[in-house]
């Protein structure tokens, strides 16, 4: 338990430094508008995030979480097919 909260507690610092300000399907908030945007992340720091999400999968599986592990390992992929 105590490894999944520290996956989790990593996953939400990378979320923060990646995503901050943007909404939910990645587009910037606050009216930046007029064709500006935020620039894509870095690839190294979108792969710790992928990476987070596959840690945070292992955990819940080795809890016998099946169904939460499988929402965590389709996460790191959806992230990896979006921006990598």
């Amino acid at each position: 338990q105590s490894a999944l909260e520290h996956a989790q507690n990593a996953l939400i610092l990378l979320q923060e430094e990646l995503f901050n300000g943007l909404d939910e399907d990645g587009s910037q908030m606050g009216g930046m508008g007029m064709g500006m945007s935020r620039p894509e992340p870095p690839k190294d720091r979108i792969a710790v995030l992928a990476i987070a999400y596959h840690n945070i999968g292992v955990e819940q599986e080795f809890l016998k979480k099946f169904e939460m592990s499988l929402t965590s390992y389709r996460k790191g992929i959806q992230i990896g097919e979006r921006f990598l």
